[in-house]
């Protein structure tokens, strides 16, 4: 802690240097992996679905690896697409805010239309 602390006291233009100094070592790997999730999210075709009553489930194939699910809603609608699954299966549930953003946002009970895409290499 105290080299970091010593690190913390120095200028402001000498902390920023030292980071890009930093991160320029790991440019070759962003750009990597960058490429790599590039590729995996075109290898989905959208698909329109419909969350009943804010929720969708689908079962996936034992034998095909999944490697990103793609959810896709338009920005006006203000949900939030809470998405958990497993090796078998996955879920999409769509939340909403009550008109107040501190709260804790709640899941809809409405059919949400919505574009989704199974990305596999």
């Amino acid at each position: 802690m105290p080299n970091y602390h010593y690190w913390l006291q120095l200028p402001a233009e000498q902390r920023i240097e030292q980071l890009n100094t930093w991160f320029q070592q790991l440019q070759a790997l962003k750009q990597a992996v960058s490429l790599l999730v590039e590729i995996i999210r075109i290898s989905g075709v959208n698909r329109q679905i419909i969350a009943s009553r804010g929720f969708y489930q689908q079962k996936l194939e034992a034998n095909i690896p999944v490697q990103l699910i793609r959810v896709t809603i338009p920005f006006e609608s203000c949900l939030i697409a809470e998405i958990s699954g497993g090796k078998h299966r996955f879920s999409v549930r769509f939340m909403g805010f009550d008109g107040q953003i501190e709260q804790r946002p709640g899941q809809v009970y409405e059919d949400i239309p919505f574009d989704l895409a199974i990305c596999v290499m």
